[in-house]
């Protein structure tokens, strides 16, 4: 599967796409990882030209039933994310790494085992959809992009029932699909889907992989494909005379135009392939009833025909007028008007700008007020077309006004790593100043203790905020030395920081819940020191105070005392 692009997005600060696996008609698939679970998914993106408020709720009303169904050899559908513009489908990562069945059934070419392993691949397919079928789901429409074996030649199954939420919801703009040929006629007829479609799609598979050839020749074309059913399709036998009669009857069956005449469950299929069943041999009639027919959507598909040629007709000549018009006109606009360049006029004043320009025929547009840092109010920031520029007298020239600096409310950064921080302040002009760190026993190591300006308090929007980020805890503790079975002596080092007047210091001993044991009282200062080496039950964990407050415990339980 190639990899096409490696532009990074990051969706509801949780997702973010990488590579570009495939993209056909309705969508696009990516690599992505999910930052907040810590691990990679895929990610199913929908052409944005395709994507409305009503197609999205359409398209998860119609999955929900897939929401977190956990089937081993299906992408399971966790999550979806629309933002106004794009829709995305999530689904949860294979470990293996995947090829399409396209490039799989190539490197198989000229192989000698290449029979036994599209055999075996038809046998983990038809698994994979019987336990769909028990969970009365339908996969949906087979493509050569959407079955993928992995590296120890397991099978996995793309996005369940996309491509049929797509086609029915589009089925009016559609003629061409790359997987159109997978589509059974109570689909294309009235979009009715059922294990039988699936069985459906699963007889097309078999046929390509027993001769390597399609039943119908639609050329991915639906209004084709509509009329090759009237006929039927080619049987497997006359692409390869070799083929056994029981193999052939049943991909046959497997196909049967009227759905009532093919096999009825995965179950039965997986049994005839593993050789537990009887096929009994019946008739085969593949073709459809003539209330069934297609013959009125291939009628209605020629008048189409012809009334795209009148429309094509029809634009040639609106073409042909609209530049003789074109032509005249731009002769007259030329006669009319002379070429001037855009004056340097940036930190002029709004008024004194207008004049200038109407001064050289141009005509001011105010279009935008910006705040920036070093320009006045009502001062020109840029002008489009820019400085320099060459136009015609008459065109309109845009202003960019400024609003002069902009006050900004300062958000809490107390408990924020820096990437956090970074990540806020994304497309703000705010300065980060990291400061000396400090110890803190209640702030992680690597989060703001402190900043400055203070937050909700208001600053310029280019200032600069200083930051002082946690060491960590001033307390450490570390068992160095086991002195029989009862006993065993720990290091207890302090640091008091600067900040810190006199204070009352102590260790303690917890010995159980409700016994503590003082190890050393003391008053100390900020700057100050300490260490000490006490000995211990094995079983009991060190507490210490200051100024009576529990400032640190390595007791896994944080029980108060």
């Amino acid at each position: 599967m190639d990899i096409k692009t490696f532009r990074e997005k990051r969706i509801r600060s949780r997702y973010l796409i990488q590579s570009k696996l495939f993209s056909d008609i309705f969508y696009a698939l990516y690599d992505g990882v999910d930052e907040q679970q810590s691990q990679p998914v895929y990610v199913l993106k929908f052409h944005r030209e395709l994507v409305s408020p009503h197609f999205v709720d359409y398209c998860i009303q119609s999955l929900q039933d897939y929401l977190y169904q956990p089937i081993s050899g299906l992408f399971e559908l966790i999550d979806f994310e629309f933002d106004g513009e794009d829709f995305y489908i999530f689904y949860k990562h294979q470990q293996d790494s995947l090829i399409s069945l396209d490039l799989y059934l190539k490197k198989l070419s000229g192989s000698p085992e290449s029979s036994k392993k599209r055999y075996r691949l038809l046998l983990k397919v038809s698994r994979i959809l019987y336990s769909i079928e028990q969970k009365n789901l339908v996969f949906g429409n087979f493509s050569l992009n959407n079955i993928f074996m992995t590296d120890n030649e397991s099978v996995v199954l793309g996005p369940a029932k996309v491509n049929l939420i797509c086609l029915e919801y589009f089925i009016s703009n559609v003629d061409v699909f790359d997987g159109s040929i997978f589509l059974s006629p109570e689909f294309l007829k009235g979009f009715h889907f059922s294990t039988k479609t699936d069985i459906y799609s699963f007889g097309i598979l078999a046929f390509y992989l027993v001769t390597l050839k399609w039943p119908y020749n639609s050329q991915q074309s639906l209004i084709r494909l509509k009329s090759c059913f009237m006929d039927g399709p080619v049987t497997c036998s006359e692409f390869n005379d070799k083929i056994s009669d029981k193999l052939n009857f049943f991909i046959m069956k497997s196909i049967q135009l009227d759905s009532s005449e093919r096999w009825h469950s995965f179950r039965l299929i997986i049994g005839i392939l593993e050789g537990r069943e009887t096929v009994k041999f019946e008739k085969l009639s593949n073709h459809l009833k003539p209330a069934e027919s297609f013959s009125s959507d291939i009628s209605a598909s020629k008048r189409s025909k012809f009334g795209q040629w009148m429309t094509i007709m029809s634009n040639i000549f609106t073409v042909i007028l609209l530049t003789v018009l074109i032509y005249f006109g731009y002769v007259s606009y030329f006669k009319k008007y002379e070429v001037v360049q855009i004056p340097d006029v940036t930190e002029v004043s709004l008024d004194r700008v207008k004049e200038t320009l109407i001064e050289l025929k141009l005509k001011p547009r105010t279009i935008k007020y910006n705040y920036h840092p070093t320009i006045p109010e009502g001062h020109i920031i840029r002008l489009e077309p820019p400085v320099g520029r060459s136009i015609k007298q008459g065109r309109a020239v845009k202003l960019f006004v400024s609003k002069g600096r902009q006050e900004i409310l300062v958000p809490s950064f107390i408990g924020k790593t820096e990437d956090e921080i970074r990540f806020i302040l994304q497309g703000s002009n705010l300065e980060l100043e990291i400061m000396p760190p400090i110890f803190s026993t209640n702030i992680e190591f690597g989060k703001v203790v402190s900043q400055l300006p203070l937050a909700d308090q208001y600053m310029f929007d280019n200032g600069k905020v200083q930051l002082v980020f946690s060491k960590g805890s001033p307390a450490k503790v570390e068992w160095i030395l086991s002195l029989d079975d009862d006993y065993q002596k720990v290091s207890v080092q302090f640091t008091f920081t600067d900040d810190l007047d006199s204070v009352d210091f102590q260790v303690f001993e917890k010995i159980s819940e409700d016994q503590l044991q003082e190890l050393y009282t003391g008053v100390h200062y900020g700057g100050d020191f300490f260490q000490e080496e006490f000995i211990i039950n094995h079983s009991s964990f060190i507490v210490i105070k200051l100024n009576g407050d529990i400032i640190f415990t390595n007791d896994p339980s944080n029980q108060s005392i």
